[in-house]
């Protein structure tokens, strides 16, 4: 089986329905066949899962709302849901809170984070993205959060961000948020850089934070490495790819022995301002993807890998 020309794979998780076909790929993005934004492979061919979405699907993961694990999937689409949806093995399902009419939310959702540092029954799955309502009308700046307990609510998180959500993890015991945002989502009077840590009642700023977005977070080492389109943190240089200090106070700028000096990649023979994409850790090694802009504005896509400190 075969994508389409111009389709984009956004999204991969495996997982174990419990019916009986064992572990099973399944991805996610703007495809159209196989599968409509949403397909599944069984180790030897691609198939549908449903109905599939009817718009951009970003992310898939796997979470245990108390009924059950299920896939749980986010993005521009209104069905399954607004924007935030799920598959239990058998059928496509949304997310509506009791006595409510509405699902979902009112704006694209680019990932989502299933957590035990919130709801009622500790137990939650946190939403960020564009969105400013969850349900009926819950009012929410860009993030909040889904309460599977006594049939579901929508919660919002704080006063929220002034601009867009792109990327949650949970480490050492926090929520972190990265994004597009700059400030808080009320008043706008707390600065946070694009990047924030939850403390269990408001967003807080991560040291410096950075001078352009943050699109994904991925934990090395026990570290949290931030990646993205940012060239500084405060007045120090760390150009796509950042990690947060032990005390959890600043962001660290990688050197050649941390990277392998990819960061000094050149196209077309010129110096590369690089960019980090994405990252993933496998066996035992941090990934970084994205990409890489030399003299003239030539662009060419890279894969690095990190090289171990010394003390790990």
């Amino acid at each position: 089986d075969s994508w389409t020309a111009a389709s984009s794979v956004l999204g991969l998780v495996a997982w174990d329905d419990g019916l009986g076909g064992g572990t099973q790929l399944y991805a996610v993005g703007d495809f159209t066949t196989p599968g409509t934004r949403f397909a599944v492979y069984d180790g030897t061919t691609w198939g549908t899962v449903g109905a599939g979405t009817n718009n951009r699907t970003r992310k898939a993961r796997v979470w245990d709302d108390g009924a059950g694990e299920a896939l749980f999937i986010c993005g521009a689409f209104t069905n399954p849901g607004n924007r935030i949806g799920g598959w239990d093995g058998s059928s496509l399902f949304s997310l509506t809170a009791s006595g409510e009419t509405a699902n979902g939310v009112n704006g694209e959702v680019y990932d989502i984070l299933p957590t035990t540092l919130l709801g009622s029954g500790s137990n939650a799955l946190v939403l960020g993205g564009q969105f400013s309502t969850m349900g009926d009308g819950t009012s929410a700046a860009r993030v909040g959060y889904w309460d599977p307990a006594s049939m579901g609510s929508w919660n919002a998180m704080g006063d929220g961000f002034n601009n867009d959500v792109h990327a949650l993890i949970e480490f050492d015991g926090s929520i972190y948020a990265g994004g597009e945002f700059t400030a808080d989502g009320n008043t706008g009077s707390t600065t946070l850089n694009r990047v924030a840590r939850w403390n269990g009642t408001a967003w807080v700023a991560v040291g410096d934070g950075f001078d352009g977005d943050v699109t994904h977070f991925v934990i090395y080492d026990s570290r949290l490495y931030a990646i993205g389109r940012f060239d500084m943190s405060g007045s120090l240089t760390m150009v796509g790819v950042a990690r947060l200090n032990e005390a959890g106070t600043a962001w660290e700028a990688l050197i050649d022995e941390d990277f392998a000096g990819i960061w000094t990649q050149e196209v077309n023979g010129s110096p590369a301002n690089s960019k980090g994409g994405a990252g993933a850790v496998y066996n035992s090694q941090l990934y970084i993807i994205g990409e890489a802009e030399g003299a003239g504005g030539a662009e060419v896509g890279f894969v690095c890998e990190a090289a171990r400190e010394a003390s790990a």
